[in-house]
Order: structure tokens, then sequence, then C-alpha cells
């Protein structure tokens, strides 16, 4: 699995491998880069923002004049009774943006969804792939009536795909989304933030759908881009060979565990710690490096007093001192005295060349933050690299890496 929340100030190399790649990674399989545009068509605004032309809808009861209004070119919709407002035309690849927010007034936190490709029969809820609009959930998946497309296994529970992390603004307060649907590509933005992707979804032109879902909601500026997608590129779908070997890998950790290396790294360039989630499904990785230090004749520097180029965590963030969550580093029970906090998928870079740095020495292990969830049994592998990781480094499955 690959998907990214990276910081990064230099190291360019590594920089255009992580812009070449997705959010996701399917067990062990590359997930493929994104269908190529071709062209776009004109923009076209689905809400003209005094009357619902080219809207039809469906409700489990009542009118619809009871549930939506428009009021200075906003769309409001009461929420009750559940229904939705759906498109007339089908559209099948797109950029839809569109603005919402919660009663500004009572700003109270609600529910509702964005749904795309919606196939099928007028229920409650149709067949279709909803954009979450649940307060504090914008960004997730929702898969109705088990619509094909291939979501990141790791953050999905049942129907449900997880988004990265937060982006809405405050309840009441104006959010976008935008929604890119292209080919078997569905990606979800939030304020402008990457948070979602589904892959080789079902290619099929279908209407788009705004809930109403129990709470009061408002929309405004709805409109479509045409997209003309082509073909994904061919070097992606052809099998690869990681060109990059662990100077040091662990055994698979569990929580409590605590392993230790020492690494040469005489004549190293760069250092990377990389942390890998294991094939067993399960998520809570929460991955920290214990008073990691490089070594030279003249003594030790600790690791958390250098800055890294690059660093990027599956959940939370990278952080010195502290966990994923920005709490305090804690395994096995006992506190770290210094170390770096982060989530599997991980990987830190640092730049050492010409420091004269001979040896890498460090422990490892599962934060006890991420251990004590419930229900969570995570496992973790551990790497030291000196070259940065490549694409099929990634691609690669934790079974086949570490044999």
């Amino acid at each position: 699995m690959r998907f990214f929340v990276a910081s990064m100030t230099g190291m360019a190399g590594w920089i255009g491998v992580a812009l070449s790649t997705t959010l996701l990674a399917g067990r062990g399989v590359a997930m493929p880069l994104p269908f190529e545009e071709t062209r776009r068509g004109d923009e076209v605004r689905l809400f003209n923002g005094e009357d619902l032309t080219g809207w039809t809808w469906h409700l489990e009861s009542g009118r619809p004049e009871e549930v939506w209004r428009v009021e200075d070119q906003v769309l409001i919709c009461k929420g009750n009774p559940i229904g939705y407002l759906r498109t007339q035309t089908e559209y099948e690849s797109f950029i839809l943006k569109l603005e919402w927010r919660f009663n500004p007034v009572t700003k109270q936190a609600g529910n509702s969804g964005v749904l795309v490709r919606m196939i099928g029969e007028d229920k409650v809820w149709p067949r279709s792939i909803e954009a979450q609009l649940m307060s504090e959930n914008a960004g997730d998946f929702w898969n109705i009536d088990e619509f094909p497309m291939k979501v990141d296994q790791r953050r999905t529970s049942g129907r449900n795909t997880r988004k990265l992390k937060m982006a809405e603004k405050p309840i009441g307060e104006w959010n976008e989304y935008e929604i890119r649907v292209c080919g078997g590509d569905v990606d979800l933005k939030v304020n402008g933030v990457l948070l979602n992707q589904a892959r080789d979804a079902l290619e099929i032109p279908g209407r788009i759908c705004l809930q109403s879902e129990g709470a009061e909601i408002h929309f405004r500026n709805v409109r479509l881009t045409p997209l003309f997608p082509g073909k994904r590129p061919v070097h992606e779908l052809k099998p690869t060979v990681a060109r990059v070997t662990p100077k040091w890998k662990s055994a698979v950790v569990h929580a409590g565990d605590l392993v230790s290396a020492d690494v040469d790294v005489s004549g190293a360039k760069s250092l990377w710690l990389v942390a890998m989630p294991t094939d067993d499904g399960n998520s809570c990785d929460w991955s920290d490096w214990v008073e990691p230090r490089l070594v030279t004749a003249q003594g030790e520097t600790r690791l958390t007093d250098l800055s890294w180029s690059y660093a990027m965590a599956g959940w939370g963030e990278a952080r010195a001192g502290k966990n994923a969550d920005g709490g305090p580093l804690k395994v096995g029970g006992k506190e770290v005295a210094y170390g770096i906090g982060t989530h599997a998928m991980s990987a830190i870079g640092y730049d050492i060349s010409g420091k004269g740095f001979t040896r890498f020495v460090t422990k490892a292990g599962i934060d006890d933050s991420g251990a004590a969830q419930n229900p969570a049994t995570p496992s973790v592998q551990f790497l030291i690299l000196v070259d940065p990781p490549d694409d099929a480094f990634y691609a690669q499955s934790p079974s086949d890496l570490f044999r």
C-alpha cells in the first residue's frame, strides 16, 4: 500500500517518484497511474442558482418543495424526508466541483453525500459511488450496492473507505469538493487536499445525486467539466523489478517488540528509514524509531537534531519527538528519550553526504498508542536504506520483499 502525506524540502529525484505515484497500491500490486486526459470540454453549471432546471428527485415520502428551496443562489436542502436530487443527464468522465456547508446559524453537524455514476432504479440508496459529506468525514468513499471499484483495503471496512486526513473547515463555513471521475479513476479532494482515490471503477455513464440525509445542508457553485480520457501509460502496466536493496530489514515487529539495528553508512549520500505494513490486513501500524543516531570518529549525532529532506506517513504525520498523532513516544510501556514517530506506510529521508558518518544505530518498535486501539494487532517491518526507494520497491508485497 502506498499513500502519501508528505513534506519535502529537497531530494528532487525522490520527489519525482512521489509525484508519479498514486495514493493507493493494492495488496502486492502497484496501482496504475491515473488515466491521461486527451482533452477537456467546456464547464457546465449544473445548478443555475435560480431553480432546479436539469434535476429530478427521489424521496421516500413527501414532495420536493418540502425538502429543497433556492435562496440567494444557494440550494438549501432541509434534510428530511430522506432521498436525493439527481441530474437528468448522465455523465461518465468529468471533474465535478461544488461548495457545501451545514446550517451556518445552528452550526449543527450533519450528513449528506454526492453520488456519482448512479445507475439503475431510483431507490434509497441507488447503485453508485458516494463521496461522503458527513461532518468530519468528507473525503470518505461509500460503495453503494456493490459498485465495482478498487480501493485501499487497509483503510476500508465493509463499504466504507476512510479518507487520509481531516480537511474540512469549521461547521457552518463553506467547503469545496472536487471529484475527478476519469475512465476507471475516482479522486476526491476537499478544499484542495487529495484525500481518497479509487481505481478500476466501472466505466459507465451515470447520474449525479445530492443526498437529503437528515440535516440541513447548503450547496452552491455546482459545476462540471467533461473529460475525455485516453489510455493509461503502458509502462505502468508492465512488471517492474526493484533496484533498491535494504541495508537492514527487521523481522515482523508486533506490539511490545523492540528491534535493534547497527548499519554501515560509510560513503552514503542519503539515509532512508522505511516502515512497511505487513500483509495481515490490520491497521494502527504506529511506528517509532527509537534513539536513532549517526556515528562519526568524533562521536554521535542524534538524528532528531537533523532536518529530513522528505517524509511521508500513512496516517497522521512523521514527527520528531512525538508519535504520529502528536502524543508522547512510548514503546512497550517505556517512554522514549528521543526518537521519530510515524505510521506505516512511511519513508523518511536524510541527506548525509559529506558529513563523515560511518554508522547508523537505532531501535524500532510499535508505538503504544497504536497498540492500545481496540481491536488492533499492529505489525510492521522496518527497513534502513542508503538509496531512495523507487516505485518498483513499493510495488512489492511485504511477503515477497522480506523472504
